[in-house]
């Protein structure tokens, strides 16, 4: 398989039509395409992601100017100034799986540069999410406790033991969200994630 494979990416265009590039968003051969499937399933999913991103920094925006608690308001602009990040650190994975792939490179290197890469921003995603999570959950639980209006609530931000109940409700949900957040990565990369390797592994054999 690894000959074949390897052959048919030589073989996928010329220097004189691509200027030494060759396309690899419609691959001729079906099990060639087979190959590049889980990479371009990837490109979609930041498509989407992307889409959700720019939804979000809306929402955080119109928080920010609608709310009223100041803690309410600093957790959105962190939210909303990560949401940026992310959205700009998506952008560039997502050109960086360029359908036009490098005449002379092995199938092999080029699957392993994208798993790489692809799999780097997964886990940078889930690791900053970890640091987000309390600043959203503060966030929304004091505005929350603004509705009973702005006098009650700073008396009772003033007491111990509400300090106390917000950081235990954080240490519960915290991992919660961190699994929902893994099941969501899982469906929309990891499971393309593990297609790409074990195509990897077949060229190594």
């Amino acid at each position: 398989m690894k000959m074949n494979l390897e052959q048919q990416w030589k073989n996928m265009g010329t220097a004189a039509d691509t200027h030494s590039r060759m396309d690899f968003s419609v691959p001729a051969n079906a099990e060639l395409k087979k190959t590049a499937s889980p990479l371009f399933k990837i490109r979609k999913a930041l498509e989407t992601g992307m889409f959700w991103i720019v939804i979000a920094f809306l929402i955080y925006v119109a928080g920010i100017i609608l709310f009223k608690p100041i803690f309410t308001k600093l957790s959105l602009l962190v939210l909303a100034g990560y949401s940026i990040y992310c959205f700009f650190q998506s952008l560039k994975l997502y050109q960086q799986i360029d359908p036009m792939i490098v005449a002379g490179n092995s199938v092999k290197d080029e699957l392993e540069r994208h798993y790489r890469s692809i799999m780097l921003w997964c886990k940078t995603q889930e690791r900053n999410a970890l640091f987000l999570y309390p600043v959203a959950l503060l966030g929304g639980a004091i505005l929350g406790m603004s509705s009973v209006g702005a006098e009650q609530m700073n008396r009772a931000l003033q007491k111990p033991a509400v300090w106390i109940a917000l950081i235990c409700i954080i240490i519960v949900l915290v991992p919660i969200l961190y699994f929902i957040n893994r099941r969501m990565m899982k469906t929309a990369y990891y499971n393309h994630l593990e297609h790409l390797k074990r195509l990897i592994n077949s060229l190594e054999e």
